[in-house]
C-alpha cells in the first residue's frame, strides 16, 4: 500500500493538478479504443468514409440515395463488422477460418450495397477536415487510414473538451473538485468513447460545442470582444459538425434573452454586454445558415418517419438505448437493459439540475435552457429516422459535466459512478475482444453475437492481425493510472475536509 500511494504521489508531482491527470487519463483511454477497434467497426464509419472519399473526389458533401459503396472501400479484404458482412465480406469468424484454411474457403461473389442517406448523416465539417488528410494517405491499409482519422478527430475532441474544464476553473465556476467531476465525465458514461473516436461519430461536434462553452464561460465574467468572437465561431462551427447543434445556439439564444429580461426589469442591463451577446449569436448564425438551407432544401434530403407511426415503442426503445448503447456496427450485447442504468443516473443529474437552477449563479444556468431543448431535439429526429438519438447528448460533454459537477456535492457518489462507468467499458471491451478475434458467432436472428458454437474465448493472434491490441492496452494502462491518480487525490481532499 505504501509503495502505491509513493507512485501515485510522484505522478501527482509529475503532471500536476488533478484534474489535469483525468484529462490525461480520458485521452489515454480513447487512444486505446482508437487502436483496439477493427477498421469499419465505428458507428457510422463505412458511411461517413464513403462520404469522405466522394467528398474528396468530387466536392459534394451529401451522399445520394441509392449510391453504390466506392470500390477501395468494398476490395477491403480484412473482416466485415456485423452490419456489413455478407458471403463476398467475411464477418469476423468466418475471416479468422479463411486464415486457417483460404484455399479450401469458397469466395462469394461481390454484391453491390449501397449507402443510406440517413445512416450517413452528412457532417461536412469532419470531411472538410479529413479530406486534406485523406489525399495525403490515399495509399495506406484501411486499419492505418482509419487509425489516423481516428486520432485526428479524437484529440480535436479532447482539445475542446479540456479547454472548457480549464476555462470554467480559471474563472471560478469551480474549484478543483468539481473540476475532477466535470472531467471524468467520460469515464461515467463510458458510451461516449465509443461515438467521439469513430470517423462517423461527433468528435468535431464536441469540440466546437466544448469550445462554445468556454467563450460563453470567459464572455459572461467579463465584456471582452475576443470572447464574443469565439462564441459566434464556435455555434457557427458546430453547425457544420452536426446540423443537430442548432439547438445549442437556440438554448443559448433563449438563456440570453431571458437574461437580457432580468437585467432589464433590474435596471442593470449594459448596453455593451447586449451588444458582444448579440454580435456572437449573429455571427453564428451567419455562418450555419449556409449549411442548414442546404440541408433543407437539398434533393437528396430523406423523407422523415411520422414520429407516432408504426413502430413507436420499438424506436423509442432504440432511441434512448443509444445514450449507452455500443456506438458500433456490430451488435455486441443484447438489449439495453441495465445498459440504460446510466441513461437513468443522468435523468437523476439533470432532473436535479432543472428543479433548482434559479439558486445558482447566472452563469451556472444557461444549461438549464439548453438541455431540454438538445434533449428533446435529439429525441424526436431519432424518432423520426434522421438522427441516432440520445447518444447526441454526448456533444454536449462539456455542458453536462459542468451540470453534474455542480449537482454533486459528494465525491463518494462521483467515484462510484467512475468505477461502475470503467468496470462496464472494461468488461464491454473484454467481450468486444472476444468477437474481433472471430472467437464468437453472429446470429442474424437475435441480432447479436454469443458463443454458442464459438470455437475459442479470445484469440490474440488474430486479434493483433486487425488492431494493435498490445499498444491499446499499453494506452489504457497509462491512462488508467493518472485517472486513479486524480481520483486518489479527490478522495484524500474529501478525507481531509471530513476531518475538519
Amino acid at each position: 500500500m505504501q509503495a502505491w500511494r509513493t507512485l501515485l504521489f510522484m505522478i501527482n508531482l509529475v503532471l500536476g493538478a488533478a484534474r489535469r491527470r483525468l484529462l490525461l487519463g480520458v485521452f489515454m483511454a480513447g487512444l486505446g479504443f482508437v487502436l483496439f477497434q477493427p477498421a469499419f467497426e465505428g458507428r457510422g464509419e463505412v458511411e461517413q468514409l464513403a462520404a469522405l472519399i466522394q467528398f474528396s473526389q468530387t466536392g459534394a458533401i451529401r451522399v445520394a440515395e441509392g449510391t453504390p459503396l466506392p470500390s477501395d472501400i468494398a476490395s477491403y479484404d480484412g473482416p466485415w463488422p456485423a452490419s456489413w458482412q455478407s458471403e463476398a465480406r467475411p464477418g469476423y469468424a468466418r475471416w479468422a477460418a479463411l486464415q486457417d484454411a483460404p484455399d479450401d474457403a469458397a469466395q462469394g461473389q461481390l454484391s453491390d450495397p449501397v449507402i443510406s442517406p440517413v445512416a450517413a448523416g452528412p457532417k461536412p465539417l469532419t470531411q472538410i477536415v479529413l479530406a486534406p488528410v485523406r489525399l495525403m494517405v490515399s495509399d495506406w491499409s484501411w486499419r492505418a487510414q482509419v487509425q489516423l482519422y481516428r486520432l485526428i478527430l479524437w484529440s480535436a475532441a479532447m482539445l475542446g473538451f479540456a479547454v472548457a474544464v480549464e476555462a470554467a476553473v480559471r474563472h471560478g465556476l469551480v474549484n478543483e473538485h468539481g473540476a475532477v467531476i466535470m472531467a471524468a465525465w467520460p469515464f461515467m458514461f463510458p458510451q461516449f468513447f465509443a461515438q467521439m473516436t469513430s470517423v462517423g461519430g461527433d468528435a468535431l461536434g464536441l469540440s466546437c460545442a466544448a469550445l462554445s462553452c468556454a467563450a460563453f464561460i470567459a464572455l459572461s465574467r467579463r465584456n471582452d470582444l475576443s470572447a464574443s468572437l469565439a462564441l459566434g465561431l464556435a455555434l457557427g462551427l458546430g453547425v457544420w459538425a452536426n446540423t443537430l447543434l442548432v439547438t445549442l445556439w437556440l438554448g443559448l439564444a433563449g438563456y440570453l434573452a431571458w437574461r437580457s429580461w432580468r437585467l432589464h426589469r433590474a435596471a442593470a442591463l449594459d448596453a455593451e454586454w447586449l451588444v458582444l451577446r448579440v454580435f456572437a449569436l449573429s455571427l453564428a448564425l451567419l455562418i450555419g445558415t449556409g449549411w442548414l438551407v442546404y440541408a433543407l432544401v437539398s434533393a437528396d434530403a430523406s423523407e422523415m418517419t411520422a414520429v407516432l407511426g408504426p413502430g413507436f415503442a420499438e424506436r423509442l426503445w432504440t432511441t434512448l438505448a443509444t445514450f449507452s448503447a455500443h456506438g458500433g456496427a456490430s451488435a455486441i450485447l443484447p438489449g439495453p437493459g441495465w445498459r440504460l442504468l446510466s441513461l437513468g443516473l443522468l435523468g437523476v443529474v439533470l432532473a436535479r439540475w432543472e428543479l433548482n437552477w434559479r439558486v445558482l449563479p447566472p452563469l451556472a444556468q444557461a444549461p438549464a435552457f439548453i438541455l431540454p431543448v438538445f434533449t428533446l431535439s435529439a429525441l424526436l429526429l431519432g424518432l423520426q429516422g434522421y438522427a441516432s438519438g440520445l447518444g447526441d447528448l454526448h456533444m454536449l460533454a462539456a455542458y453536462l459535466g459542468l451540470a453534474t459537477a455542480l449537482c454533486s456535492r459528494s465525491s463518494a457518489l462521483a467515484m462510484a459512478l467512475v468505477m461502475l462507468g470503467m468496470a462496464g467499458a472494461l468488461a464491454q471491451g473484454l467481450f468486444q475482444a472476444s468477437v474481433f478475434s472471430g472467437c464468437t458467432v453472429y446470429d442474424p436472428q437475435l441480432g447479436r453475437y454469443g458463443y454458442e458454437g464459438a470455437r475459442c474465448v479470445l484469440d490474440l493472434d488474430m486479434l493483433g492481425a486487425i488492431s494493435a491490441p498490445r499498444p491499446a492496452l499499453q494506452a489504457l494502462m497509462i491512462g488508467g493510472l493518472s485517472a486513479a491518480s486524480a481520483v486518489f487525490t479527490l478522495w484524500r481532499q474529501s478525507a481531509r475536509q471530513r476531518e475538519y
